[in-house]
């Protein structure tokens, strides 16, 4: 689910989806999105365009920054 849509220092625009499992993943320096606030997605969904090119990908639970590599495991 969509929790947040908006920006976040040093990531510009941000959209943070919670997974069923408690963590949220950031899909941060977004310029348009496809989404709203509260949208259900599932994996392969588009979410929208990145400025630049680039995307900051980051994955946290209860506050907390995990290290991707350990997740994606």
């Amino acid at each position: 689910m969509v929790v947040y849509i908006g920006e976040k220092e040093n990531y510009g625009t941000v959209i943070i989806i919670e997974g069923i499992d408690g963590i949220e993943i950031w899909y941060g320096n977004i310029e348009s999105t496809t989404v709203k606030l509260y949208d259900y997605v599932e994996a392969g969904t588009y979410l929208g365009a990145t400025s630049n090119n680039y995307l900051y990908l980051v994955y946290s639970k209860d506050g907390k920054f995990l290290n991707y590599k350990e997740y994606l495991k």
